[in-house]
């Protein structure tokens, strides 16, 4: 017994390079295994190691948003393996999602951000069917009724210094000015830190106004840890404006 015991022994570098090629699938079944491999697959280093392995693979899947607006509009969220042809899509079960209308934010490391018509925000990993509702950003419920709240804008984004996810909410809102139909616009920013499950609000002493938010079309971008957005300044009275990119980094919490 003790010389098969020799033979079955493997180093654990060579276990790990061995258990990153595993599909997600039976990584979750061989969690029960023992308490070590559970400690494994829940370190952040090894399932950064097991992504980007995946990643690398030649049989990339998308995701695609399908509307049907046939009978009663709704949007569904699809898989599709483009090697295996564009009839090969499968439709994700969304059960925690009891609206019809979802959109695709942003994904990220096999991580995807939906929001709903109603603003709630849901981070879902697919391939381990899990989900997290994520807490509302701190309302304004007892504003005074002069001030009116726009649809906020979100983005999702990754810390690779402190192995993060984040959400940022950029929200609008204006103080109609009394006795007058003059109002003063004002943009306040929110963001959500995934390790500590809450919001606070940031002081980033920038003009959020150059930004554009044309909606679900928008050239939004994140890369690398900074995220993009189109944005325009208005140079003088008459229109003429300069058309720039807004960055925002997710480690440093600053737009430029």
């Amino acid at each position: 017994m003790g010389r098969l015991r020799s033979y079955s022994y493997l180093p654990q570098d060579l276990l790990e390079e061995i258990l990153t090629r595993l599909p997600v699938i039976s990584i979750i079944r061989f969690k029960c295994v023992n308490k070590s491999w559970y400690n494994l697959f829940e370190n952040h280093t090894f399932i950064a190691k097991h992504h980007r392995h995946h990643s690398s693979q030649k049989n990339p899947s998308l995701l695609v948003e399908v509307e049907d607006s046939t009978t009663i509009p709704q949007r569904s969220v699809m898989s599709l393996h483009l090697a295996d042809g564009l009839d090969s899509g499968v439709s994700l079960d969304m059960p925690f999602i009891p609206e019809r209308l979802v959109y695709i934010s942003d994904c990220i490391n096999g991580i995807i951000c939906l929001r709903e018509l109603s603003s709630r925000l849901v981070l879902w990993n697919p391939a381990v069917r899990e989900y997290k509702v994520i807490p509302n950003p701190p309302s304004h419920v007892h504003s005074p009724s002069n001030v009116c709240y726009d649809y906020p804008t979100f983005a999702f984004g990754y810390d690779h210094i402190s192995n993060d996810y984040k959400l940022v909410q950029i929200g609008t809102y204006s103080t109609v000015l009394y006795d007058s139909i003059d109002q003063i616009l004002h943009q306040v920013v929110h963001i959500y830190t995934l390790s500590t499950d809450s919001w606070r609000q940031i002081d980033t002493g920038f003009d959020h106004s150059i930004l554009n938010f044309p909606g679900e079309c928008s050239n939004n971008l994140y890369l690398n840890g900074v995220y993009h957005w189109p944005g325009c300044i208005i140079l003088d009275k008459h229109g003429q404006h300069c058309e720039v990119i807004v960055c925002f980094d997710m480690r440093t919490k600053c737009f430029k």
